[in-house]
């Protein structure tokens, strides 16, 4: 999938809510100041599991942030936070649906998740096994499943000509903002919003994640836990979390005198198949460049997928190398995901929102955790502190289970 000729999009408004910050100020001020958003896990009781923490998003509640139309109690909790952060990119954007400049406008919906309402479903669960069938509610069945994130935002912010939920796997929120641009490029909107949730901290999906060792168990010490391309990793950290954007046709953002962060201009994506895990990554990269109309030199920063786990990492390694030749070794590598963890469906979008920042700020975060980088690796780990860096060009990558991978360039357009 890449994207086909047409108008250039950029992105006028961004909304976190993540482990290490509620709220995009927060989010950028953590990942500068290197601070971590995993710790021992809340949400149930993990005596019995082997990894006891996680990437929370802690003091979070939605009445924080915007007042729903419907029960709080009755929306999941990755829908809750994909709401929040819809709310919040709007508001930064100055995007109000209601009023006379956007009425009539098409503002379609883009939404990445990985997985359903664990929270909703476990609960309808544990009521049928303590009561019987009569004590489930009702409204479990339209709460959980994936399309009711996205027709939540729609009716409760007044937006979503279309709505579209995506679920590729870590992918899904990438994808999601790959498919809003695809409908503006194309004409179909000057405006669309999109991005990736999940909340999939509950008993049942964790201890699968537990039982299939993709969850460090460097529990004495959860801040140190997430360990991207570092040789002490023992595996990834899954956390929660949302990434929600506003995109828009730039002749149309300029027109009402929104101020882009950056523009998007490549994307691709490619499945590993039967041919080993990440194989598909090269392909996308290669592919997300080309579509961009750039040159792999043109690159000057790398927001990796890097999600901490010794394996994962060490093929990214081998498919940077390979792509980029010897231009790797000047090019900046980061990875949010020792301050976040892995938010799975959230972390394409957040890489999106912190790399938009990186080119706003001239600075790039460094990869927590990271001290003695794995695989006698000699790429510009950018680590220990914060580096002052323009940014012109970068790649996004994201790896999702099942095989899935996208990488996604963005351009900085500042004067």
């Amino acid at each position: 999938m890449t994207y086909m000729p047409g108008q250039r999009v950029v992105v006028t408004g961004c909304g976190a809510m993540a482990p290490n910050g509620l709220g995009t100020p927060a989010f950028w001020s953590s990942l500068l100041d290197g601070t971590s958003g995993v710790g021992p896990i809340t949400h149930f009781d993990t005596t019995h599991f082997r990894s006891k923490i996680a990437g929370e998003v802690t003091g979070f509640n939605l009445l924080d942030f915007y007042q729903p139309k419907a029960k709080v109690s009755r929306i999941a909790r990755h829908t809750q936070l994909a709401l929040a952060a819809t709310h919040e990119a709007m508001q930064s954007a100055n995007v109000d649906p209601s009023s006379e400049m956007f009425r009539s406008t098409p503002i379609p919906l883009v939404v990445g998740v990985s997985s359903s309402a664990m929270d909703i479903i476990e609960e309808g669960q544990n009521k049928l096994q303590k009561y019987g069938p009569h004590r489930v509610p009702a409204y479990s069945i339209h709460s959980s499943v994936p399309q009711q994130t996205a027709g939540l935002i729609s009716t409760e912010l007044g937006i979503g000509s279309e709505t579209h939920v995506v679920s590729s796997a870590c992918a899904s929120g990438l994808d999601a903002i790959a498919m809003a641009c695809s409908l503006i490029q194309q004409n179909k909107a000057d405006i669309a919003v999109a991005g990736g949730t999940d909340a999939s901290l509950n008993s049942l999906p964790f201890s699968c994640i537990d039982r299939a060792g993709l969850a460090s168990r460097r529990n004495a010490a959860p801040e140190q836990a997430s360990r991207p391309f570092d040789r002490d990793a023992d595996s990834g950290v899954i956390s929660e979390g949302a990434g929600m954007l506003v995109l828009e046709n730039a002749e149309t953002a300029a027109a009402r005198g929104a101020v882009p962060l950056c523009e998007i201009t490549g994307y691709a994506s490619r499945t590993d198949g039967n041919a080993g895990l990440l194989s598909g990554l090269e392909g996308a990269i290669k592919w997300a460049i080309a579509d961009s109309a750039n040159l792999n030199t043109s690159v000057d920063l790398i927001c990796a997928h890097g999600p901490g786990h010794p394996a994962i990492d060490l093929k990214e390694v081998e498919v940077l190398k390979e792509v980029f030749g010897k231009h790797i070794f000047k090019i900046p590598v980061t990875s949010i995901k020792g301050a976040t963890g892995n938010p799975l469906a959230a972390a394409g979008p957040l890489q999106v929102i912190a790399v938009a920042l990186m080119m706003r700020d001239n600075v790039i975060p460094c990869i927590r955790n990271l001290h003695n980088p794995a695989f006698s690796c000699d790429l510009d780990f950018v680590r220990g502190h914060h580096r002052r860096h323009a940014v012109e060009c970068a790649l996004v990558n994201i790896h999702g289970l099942g095989g899935t991978n996208s990488a996604m360039i963005l351009e900085n357009i500042s004067p």
